[in-house]
């Protein structure tokens, strides 16, 4: 199974306050990163169309 450096990742090395391990699965990683994408994509559509 492939694994991800999680501190090689630029978002976690952007917004992380800890990492709490050092690898994942990269399947893993790759399902986290879409739930967290579509989050920021729903605010993002939350906006006023003033905001855009």
């Amino acid at each position: 199974m492939a694994e991800v450096r999680l501190v090689d990742l630029d978002v976690i090395r952007r917004y992380s306050l800890a990492v709490r391990q050092e690898t994942a699965p990269a399947e893993e990683v790759l399902a986290v990163l879409d739930a967290s994408r579509e989050v920021v994509l729903a605010a993002l559509d939350r906006r006023t169309p003033f905001e855009r």
